[in-house]
Parts: structure tokens; sequence; C-alpha cells
């Protein structure tokens, strides 16, 4: 008797119709789709993937934060990126024909556990890669993504501790517009940030917001913080050579570099008024700790405190 395709509903003979029989089911939605629909390894529709995935932006899109899902693929980060590499392509995809330039990075949260003689031991770890810049021209090389991830699992595990990879928790897409700063000059601290009385702005007429900055953190003088000559007298202190101002977030790492005392995060508006990270330091137990904001005003003008 003659039946229809639970797929398709066209008339046919059997469950599936001859041309829906060489499709694939979505792991998810439970259709039956061509091959093409699919992302790298994955037996999950990408639509579907893009949909039970997380994402957070901050005010005016400055940051977007897109949570992979990690249910597949999580014994080593070089497979977890061949099989999602379909989905996490499609949104750096996206994001670049939105704003034409991007600058993305990834943060990593995963478990790693040893035979001990009580039994299991399970600790945390956390990755960030270096940011890199996409456009029309310039791709991401997932593969380096990848290798980047295993090299620092590698240098967290050298000292012979015996862990491994038993999964990874989170695997955050960190998006923002390739907008380098310009006209950086003084901007008055948003009033919802002033209230707190967490930051410093010092009042600079010239382009170094970030050097004036990271000095008011380092060098707090007992009145008036927010007067630049407070801290002129320490603008050498720093190594600041080959470095171009106004100093773009994707810069701060090369500072770090050459100032092995410091480390540097970087925050921006978040989407309820809270904060959201440009840019978190790799480094650990440094001397010296800053963290910075960086205001955006009307014009795209933008300014660290």
């Amino acid at each position: 008797m003659s039946g229809c395709c639970v797929n398709c509903t066209l008339r046919c003979d059997d469950h599936l119709c001859r041309h829906c029989k060489d499709h694939v089911q979505c792991d998810n939605c439970r259709r039956y789709l061509p091959v093409s629909c699919y992302s790298g390894a994955s037996n999950q529709f990408l639509t579907c993937t893009k949909k039970v995935t997380q994402t957070r932006s901050s005010v005016r899109n400055i940051v977007n934060e897109v949570n992979i899902p990690t249910a597949r693929g999580t014994e080593s980060f070089d497979s977890f990126v061949t099989t999602n590499s379909g989905v996490i392509n499609a949104f750096f995809e996206d994001y670049r024909r939105n704003y034409g330039s991007i600058r993305a990075h990834v943060r990593v949260d995963a478990i790693f556990t040893r035979e001990v003689e009580d039994g299991i031991q399970r600790i945390p770890a956390y990755f960030s890669t270096p940011v890199y810049d996409i456009d029309c021209v310039q791709q991401l090389d997932l593969q380096s993504v990848a290798a980047d991830l295993s090299a620092q699992a590698d240098h967290w595990n050298s000292r012979g501790s015996g862990f491994v990879l038993e999964r990874i928790v989170k695997f955050v897409l960190c998006i923002s517009k390739y907008r380098p700063l310009h006209r950086s000059t003084y901007i008055p601290t948003p009033q919802w940030l002033s209230k707190k009385k967490c930051t410093v702005n010092v009042k600079n007429t010239d382009s170094k917001c970030f050097l004036w900055s990271v000095l008011a953190a380092l060098h707090p003088p007992k009145h008036n913080p927010d007067r630049l000559s407070n801290y002129v007298d320490y603008e050498n202190s720093l190594n600041i050579s080959g470095l171009t101002f106004p100093l773009a977030v994707k810069d701060v790492p090369t500072f770090e570099k050459q100032n092995p005392s410091i480390s540097v995060n970087v925050l921006c508006s978040g989407d309820e008024g809270g904060f959201m990270p440009l840019y978190v330091s790799k480094e650990r137990d440094r001397h010296h700790h800053v963290n910075l904001f960086l205001i955006e005003g009307a014009d795209e003008s933008k300014h660290y405190v």
C-alpha cells in the first residue's frame, strides 16, 4: 500500500522516499537533511546548533560572547574544533558580514583528571587564545586555534603532573568590532560608573590615556588623582617602545611583554550596566595588576580609565 515519506511527505512505499534516504538525520530536530546542512563531523543541523548556542552582547555590541555547545568532541581541543568547525566559522562569518572586520579570541574552561591513591583527582583549567583579526581577506585558521590551546595545555601540564583532559566545560568565542582607537582624549566617566567610585579618570589632552591610567594605578597620589601632573614624572618608568597611541586593545599583550611586572585586564560596559571583558590577561602572579575600563563616546572616540 502506498504511503508518505515521514520526512518530506511525498508519496512512497517506504517510510523514507528515495531522495530522503540519501540524507542524514539531525540529532536535534530528527529531520533528514542533506549532508551540506551539517557542520564538520557533527550530526547536528547548523541552524539547530545556533538555536541552542548562547550569546551575550555588550552595549552597542562592542563585544559579543558566543558559547559553543560542548556536548560533542570534547576529548581533545583538536577534535572539538574539528567537530564544531562549521558552527564556529559560521558565527565568525556572520559577525564579519555585519561589522566588516572583527577581532576575536577564544576562552576555554576545561576539567583535567589524574589517578591518585584515593581515586581520581579533578582540577579546572582556563585557557585563552591570542587575539585574531578577521576580515574579507584574512580568515581565521581554526587549526592554529586548536594548536595554541593544545600547546597551552601541554605547558600547563609540563611539570609532570600527569593530568589529562577529561572534558571541555566552556568554549566561548569573544568577538568585537574591529574599530581602531581614534580621537582618544578625555571623556567624562559615565554617571553609573562614577557612582561606584571605583575608577580614576585622568584628564589628559593627548592620546596616551592608557599610559596615564596604568600609572594612576601604580602610583596613586594622595590628592586629586585625576590630575595629569601627578603622573608625568613616572612616564619613563614604563617601556612603551614600539607602541602606538592611542593603544589598541590587541596591543595590550605587547605592553605586558615589555613590562614584565604588570598585568592588565580591559573591561567595557555590559548589556545591563555591568562589565564585560575586552581583554583578560594570561599573566598570573605579577607584582602589579591593573584593571582598565574602556569608555566609548558618542562619536566613537574611546578613553581608558
